[in-house]
């Protein structure tokens, strides 16, 4: 499982929208996890506090628009889970979710 690397863009505006404002931020914390639960494969997802930080950076109520993430997959077969790094980047276009890494190491 180890030295499984993505990159990958959420979109944290289409998580809150609809929803009371005033939980804007924990709303985006709590979508972020969910989708990493999904790309990864994983129940268990660690979040870097860079992340909270760029989350919260605004206030609860103004989340950015979008997040890049760098998530790591670590830990062994029995156990593994996701380490969720965030990514600045200038822009959001053209990116897509990015692979890095082999999946042949745990074999």
């Amino acid at each position: 499982v180890m030295g499984i690397v993505y990159e990958h863009t959420i979109r944290l505006n289409k998580a809150v929208r609809g929803k009371p404002s005033k939980k804007a931020a924990p709303i985006a914390i709590r979508a972020i996890r969910a989708q990493v639960e999904k790309l990864a494969k994983v129940e268990d997802v660690r979040l870097d506090p860079s992340v909270n930080v760029f989350v919260w950076s605004r206030g609860i109520r103004h989340v950015p628009r979008r997040i890049r993430l760098e998530v790591r997959l670590e830990g062994d077969d029995e156990h593994k889970f996701a380490y969720v790094i965030n990514k600045d980047v200038e822009n959001f276009k053209h990116l897509t979710t990015e692979k890095k890494g082999s999946e042949d190491g745990s074999e």
